[in-house]
Formats: C-alpha cells, sequence, structure tokens
C-alpha cells in the first residue's frame, strides 16, 4: 500500500515538471519570417485579406527589420540581447499617406522607434516601452506576394 501511494506520488510530480518544462517560444521563433501587427499602441487591427496588411521581418543575419507600415516600406537596424531590443536607424520611402495608411504608418513606426523590450506570449510576438505592451505581432500564415 505503501508503495503504491509512493508511486503515485512520484508519477504526479514528474508529470507536474513535464507540464512546467513546455517549451516556450523564443523571439528567435518570429525570426526571418513575416509577422503582421494585431495591436498597435493598444488598438486592435482589423482583419484583411489583402495585401494591405503591415508586415515586419527581422533579418538575423545582418540584424535589420523591414516590413509594409501601410503606406510605405520601411527598414532599420535591430539588437537584441535577451529581452531587450534596440531599434535604429529607422527609415522609410516618402510615398504620400492620407486616411488609414497614413495612421497605421505611424502607429507602426511610433512602436518600433520606442520599443525596448520583447516577450512571447503563446504565438505573440510583443514589443514593449519598458513593461506597457505597445505592440503585438503574429507569423503571417501566407507568404506576401
Amino acid at each position: 500500500m505503501i508503495k503504491s501511494i509512493f508511486s503515485f506520488l512520484c508519477s504526479a510530480a514528474i508529470l507536474c515538471l513535464c507540464l512546467s518544462c513546455r517549451a516556450q517560444k523564443q523571439p528567435e521563433t518570429f525570426f526571418n519570417t513575416y509577422l503582421t501587427p494585431v495591436e498597435l499602441n493598444g488598438v486592435t487591427l482589423p482583419e484583411t485579406d489583402d495585401n494591405s496588411r503591415p508586415t515586419l521581418i527581422f533579418n538575423t543575419a545582418q540584424n535589420r527589420i523591414g516590413g509594409y507600415s501601410g503606406c510605405n516600406n520601411f527598414f532599420g537596424n535591430y539588437q537584441l540581447k535577451g529581452k531587450t531590443i534596440i531599434f535604429s536607424e529607422i527609415g522609410a520611402t516618402k510615398r504620400a499617406c492620407i486616411g488609414v495608411g497614413d495612421k497605421l504608418e505611424r502607429a507602426m513606426l511610433s512602436v518600433l522607434r520606442n520599443a525596448n523590450a520583447v516577450k512571447i506570449d503563446g504565438d505573440i510576438l510583443q514589443l514593449l516601452n519598458d513593461k506597457e505592451v505597445i505592440g503585438k505581432f503574429v507569423i503571417l500564415k501566407e507568404e506576401r506576394k
């Protein structure tokens, strides 16, 4: 009887350890693939089916970023050390933006300029300013055309 109880407790402890050690995605999981924002500065973005959705891609070979901001293409550099991320030398093409495209671009570039930390929450890459989440990104399911 005591052996049964001891065996059960050992099995339960091993199960708890296994569940707590589930693989957490690392920031690198989200790199070298297209990401799209689902939230910028606290505003949830609507779903779209076309290529107007903003994108972000991290090029790990060159520590560069690029993407589409909702109006213009953008580019820049990044450094990642642990959970600290620094974006620098962010620039964009100069197409005139009005309306929704302008608002989207301002929000996207603001998130990149103000982010200083990165966090993973399930399938979401979060960009933070100190401890405040300012951007949430997911992997695009289909490649850009």
